[in-house]
């Protein structure tokens, strides 16, 4: 069986927004992001989800990991 690494990205909710995180593992992310002057698309599968705590806050954030 052969190993693939590929690049992994966190997409995280601001736990202030007052918005859920539906990601489940296995949906299909499109991702854009702004480079000089154009834009740039890619789709991403979600393999995993979660909730992070930070700096050891009592502050929760919501996370899915996005692999391209």
């Amino acid at each position: 069986m052969a190993v693939y690494n590929y690049s992994k990205y966190k997409i995280r909710i601001d736990s202030d927004s007052q918005k859920t995180q539906g990601l489940q593992v296995g949906d299909i992310v499109r991702r854009q992001y702004a480079e000089r002057n154009q834009s740039i698309y890619s789709l991403m599968v979600v393999v995993e989800t979660g909730v992070d705590a930070i700096d050891g806050k009592d502050v929760a954030f919501l996370y899915a990991d996005g692999a391209i």
